[in-house]
């Protein structure tokens, strides 16, 4: 075993080699997640990035005002910074680290692995061509700026040095991913943690330095615990919260088929992969890793059965779904290498040994070209992600920016509240957000969003953000006259004052009117 783990070892690939991966991973992250600041979820988190450093921002503010103890770490770290450098130099600062800190993790477990830095590179971009998780759980790990792409870059790191047996260092990068992203770390910590307590070679020096993850991770764990302390989210809340408001995060039954198959599929041979070369401690870790995974995605599945929403916004799928995909495009590249191949399929005859990861293998390649083609999927991201790059002011950007401009520092305006874009565009606190959720309030959350919205518009599932736009043009005016607002962005006609118009869009002013 300790022989196969050292050949390995001595495989360390040249600076160029690595240089060169890294450098791919990191163009095709910035050509699939974003080629502008903000982008997506960015919106919404870089704007609670910055009220948290300049209490002058959005004052008063009901959705900022409290909560969001999730991120205290990563608001802490990085708030201040913001003062210093502006607020998308950060976030561009923290894309590239991470997505650097992700890749360079990336290539490390694929060296333990036996594949060279260019074939896991060339996995990894196959990997952003499946959106990640094959929309289970709509994960995604090198993403926009946000705490939890901090948290899954430090878990990978922990991963990568695992492999390396560096037991107390994986432990600690672990506790942060946790202190960074509680969401992350109770699921992707905790697995690895659990893993190298199973593995004999490990379990010694886990139990020795126990104690560092949970003491790395306590910055992040206690906030977290007093905002869930304080919490008052009822049965009916959960099943709003996993079957309305994120679903694709939390309903097993709105994933589809195609990601499941295919995940399956891609599991089974990660499986039967680590069994084959199971003397060597990176398969057996990963193997144990991924079983251990499975166990909040098995317990999400029976709990959306049996209607526990409470389980289910704790994100079970937030981790294997997305881990299961890149380990099996790194085994791949790994069987790129001519000795890895020649181990399998020795003297091109098969052994019993080698048939299984074999067949699994080659099913879940058909499925990667018939059921979810990543050469397909990447395309598709570069092309819409230019095209938004490119693409002209809108008439609502630039309703948003009169209303930056042009009204008191101290207003509340009311938009479509599904608009990412409302807080950071138009630098105004707003009355309710759909998509900033304050956890620590959902009861009221959930009434604001009453107030706002036409009657049994929540009586439905999901809603995309054109609808909602469209159902809140028909809310009446006597509804809205009656909310403590000072603005309303809308396309709708009202009788109040209107301040502002461009093609559909009007800006009205409803205080002491």
């Amino acid at each position: 075993m300790e022989g196969a783990t050292e050949d390995l070892k001595a495989e360390r690939p040249n600076w160029l080699e690595n240089f060169l991966g890294t450098a791919l991973i990191l163009v095709a992250s910035l050509l699939t997640v974003g080629l502008k600041v903000p982008f997506e979820n960015e919106l919404i988190y870089l704007t609670l990035l910055r009220h948290r450093a300049d209490p002058t921002y959005l004052p008063g503010d009901w959705t900022f005002s409290a909560g969001f103890e999730e991120f205290f770490v990563w608001l802490n770290v990085f708030g201040p910074l913001t003062d210093v450098f502006g607020i998308e130099a950060v976030a561009w600062a923290g894309r590239l680290l991470t997505w650097a800190a992700i890749g360079w993790a990336l290539l490390a477990i694929g060296r333990r692995l036996g594949a060279r830095p260019l074939y896991s590179a060339i996995g990894v971009v196959l990997w952003l061509g499946l959106s990640q998780s094959m929309g289970v759980g709509a994960t995604r790990v090198i993403s926009e700026f946000q705490a939890r792409s901090v948290s899954y870059a430090l878990l990978l790191g922990a991963l990568a040095l695992a492999l390396d047996k560096k037991v107390p260092w994986a432990l600690l990068a672990s506790g942060l991913a946790f202190a960074f992203h509680p969401g992350v770390g109770i699921w992707g910590s905790s697995a690895l943690v659990i893993s190298l307590l199973v593995l004999r070679e490990t379990r010694f020096q886990s139990l020795r330095w126990i104690w560092l993850p949970a003491l790395a991770a306590l910055p992040g764990v206690i906030p977290q615990l007093l905002s869930f302390l304080e919490a008052n989210m009822s049965a009916g809340d959960a099943r709003f919260l996993a079957l309305q408001k994120i679903p694709f995060h939390t309903d097993p039954f709105s994933f589809g088929v195609r990601g499941p198959v295919l995940l399956v599929l891609m599991l089974a041979f990660n499986l039967a992969f680590a069994w084959r070369w199971r003397t060597e401690f990176a398969h057996r870790l990963l193997g144990i890793l991924q079983v251990v995974g499975l166990i909040p995605v098995a317990l999400g599945v029976i709990a959306r059965v049996l209607g526990i929403s409470s389980f289910l916004v704790l994100l079970p799928f937030r981790i294997l779904p997305a881990l299961a995909p890149i380990l099996f495009l790194l085994n791949l590249a790994a069987l790129a290498s001519r000795r890895r191949l020649r181990e399998l399929w020795p003297a091109g005859q098969p052994t019993r040994a080698s048939l299984v990861p074999a067949v699994t293998g080659l099913l879940a390649i058909v499925g990667l070209l018939v059921i979810w083609n990543p050469v397909v999927g990447l395309a598709s991201q570069v092309r819409e992600n230019v095209q938004v790059a490119r693409s002209p002011v809108s008439d609502v950007e630039r309703t948003l920016a009169f209303v930056a401009d042009q009204t008191p520092n101290d207003a509340v305006v009311l938009g479509p509240p599904a608009r990412d874009d409302l807080f950071y565009l138009s630098e105004r606190s707003q009355y309710v957000s759909w998509s900033a959720i304050p956890y620590d309030r959902i009861p009221e959350w959930r009434a604001r969003l009453e107030d706002v919205m036409p009657s049994g518009f929540f009586a439905s599932g999901f809603r995309s953000t054109r609808i909602w736009e469209e159902e809140f043009a028909k809310v009446p005016q006597d509804q809205l006259a009656v909310l403590p607002i000072d603005y309303v962005v809308t396309k709708a006609v009202y009788d109040f004052p209107a301040v502002f118009a461009v093609g559909d869009w009007t800006v009205y002013e409803v205080a002491g009117t």
